[in-house]
């Protein structure tokens, strides 16, 4: 969550947070209403549970905001919507599947004057102790078949190591 409020509070311009669990959703937004620099920006839930006025509010809210942290579920805004005004993408859940990939990657290169470029924050939890129930670690495994369709679809990306 520290890396997750860190980028999303530190970025400039508005940024979209995609997740897949809706508890896992409210666990990311409830951290960014709690953090103390929260109060400069706009912070927003989305989920299935909305409805789509209030989508379509949010929607029309970024295109003219500045100031906007969405924290959306993948479902929400992996067809079907178009906000030009998002230049950061953070993953926040691990998937794999090259549609659902590039479908969020494609909501943020939605072509807008003087937007040149989107910055992608792909979150891999490299766990080094032993795993619940010795299940594998898909983190990883699903952040290997991300870095090909990177690799496949020629972005520019470069990884980082983040030690918290």
């Amino acid at each position: 969550m520290k890396v997750i409020n860190d980028i999303a509070l530190i970025s400039k311009k508005n940024s979209l947070i995609l997740f897949w669990k809706i508890d896992h959703g409210q666990d990311i937004y409830d951290s960014l209403m709690k953090d103390p620099r929260s109060a400069e920006r706009k912070i927003v839930l989305l989920s299935g549970k909305n409805k789509l006025d209030e989508r379509e509010e949010l929607r029309a809210l970024m295109e003219v905001s500045d100031d906007v942290i969405a924290v959306a579920s993948y479902g929400i805004f992996s067809t079907g919507v178009s906000v030009k005004n998002i230049f950061n993408l953070v993953f926040a859940s691990s998937y794999k599947s090259m549609i659902k990939v590039c479908q969020s990657i494609g909501r943020g290169l939605r072509a807008l004057t003087n937007k040149t470029h989107l910055t992608l924050y792909d979150i891999v939890d490299v766990y080094p102790g032993p795993r619940p129930n010795s299940k594998p670690n898909y983190s990883v495994e699903h952040s290997i078949s991300r870095v090909k369709i990177y690799n496949d679809e020629q972005f520019d990306y470069e990884m980082v190591s983040i030690e918290v």
